[in-house]
């Protein structure tokens, strides 16, 4: 597609042109995007964005200099939308008070190792309170794993045994210091 072509059709918005330019300057927007944003994945979202949102738009520009305009300023905003969204994250949780962040760290190393430990029973056992953990009854367990609800009941007293004996110290510490 040679300059007078692509300037005569950019007046009308035509889709060949728009992806022909989006080929040729989504290299150098991609570039542009992540020395704001500093993230490559991000940057490529921002660039397809923007071009999706300027063909959808039915924008028509009088020359390539005008579209390359718009489209830098678009990518530039996009990209300062982008900084602003995750700063806003970032105040959200530096912004949460001490307690309620170390409660959340407590909380998921009191449940990885819970987890870790369910996993380290044994396959039966394991299946029967994963399965329990999601909410399904024992007569469900029963008929999904093909075994008698008496044999479920079993494998379920059994691995609240393991665990009670492998997590005695999580248990006697949520007692002395409760969430």
């Amino acid at each position: 597609m040679n300059k007078v072509s692509v300037h005569k059709n950019l007046r009308t918005g035509d889709e060949k042109t728009i992806k022909y330019l989006f080929e040729e300057l989504s290299p150098r927007s991609v570039v542009f995007a992540q020395s704001m944003v500093r993230d490559m994945d991000v940057a490529k979202d921002i660039v397809q964005n923007t071009f999706t949102k300027i063909w959808s738009s039915n924008l028509s520009f009088d020359s390539t200099y005008h579209f390359r305009t718009y489209l830098y300023n678009s990518i530039k905003n996009a990209a300062i939308n982008h900084i602003e969204r995750e700063k806003k994250h970032v105040r959200d949780v530096v912004d949460l008070p001490q307690a309620t962040i170390e409660k959340n760290i407590i909380e998921t190393e009191i449940e990885a190792e819970i987890y870790r430990q369910i996993n380290m029973l044994s396959p039966a056992r394991k299946d029967v309170i994963m399965n329990r953990l999601q909410g399904m009854t024992i007569e469900d367990i029963a008929l999904k794993l093909g075994v008698s609800k008496a044999t479920v009941k079993t494998h379920l007293i059994l691995a609240k045994r393991d665990l009670k004996t492998k997590l005695k110290d999580i248990y006697i510490f949520l007692i002395f210091f409760p969430l």
